[in-house]
């Protein structure tokens, strides 16, 4: 599922693709077939905002790379690595609501230092250390699979 979003967004990044979670024994079919449109359209409206998904990687003017997540904004300050053996940046966070921006170097594809920097930062400043680690997860495989050059 997550690859396909993926390939959707790199296709259509104005795109926001949302992603919910069904009730349990439920799939999407069964709903359709038990409930209908009209069932589906008053489910979607109760969804909690907090479900939604996080929008794909935009490029902005300075070129530099943003990522929209659950727990904030983030820039990667800098160059990409040239090789994808590891991704480590320096990256800009700034949690939803807030101005303040808080700066990390992170290995991307290290986990242990994922974990790490997403419970100091939740220690510190917090942030939902789970919400840092999804959004640090997405961003590792957005990063991975587009072809970004300046």
């Amino acid at each position: 599922m997550h690859n396909i979003q993926t390939q959707i967004q790199n296709i259509k990044p104005e795109l926001l693709i949302t992603t919910i979670q069904l009730p349990d024994g439920h799939s999407m079919n069964d709903m359709w077939v038990n409930y209908g449109s009209e069932g589906i359209t008053e489910f979607l409206k109760n969804v909690p905002e907090k479900e939604y998904s996080c929008t794909a990687l935009t490029v902005n003017d300075n070129d530099q790379i943003e990522f929209n997540g659950k727990a904030g904004t983030y820039k990667i300050m800098g160059n990409l690595p040239n090789h994808r053996a590891s991704m480590k940046i320096a990256l800009q966070i700034t949690a939803h609501g807030d101005v303040k921006r808080h700066r990390i170097q992170i290995d991307l594809f290290e986990s242990r230092n994922v974990e790490n920097q997403c419970q100091e930062l939740s220690d510190k400043y917090s942030f939902d250390a789970d919400l840092l680690e999804s959004d640090l997860s997405k961003l590792a495989d957005l990063l991975d699979v587009t072809e970004i050059s300046f």
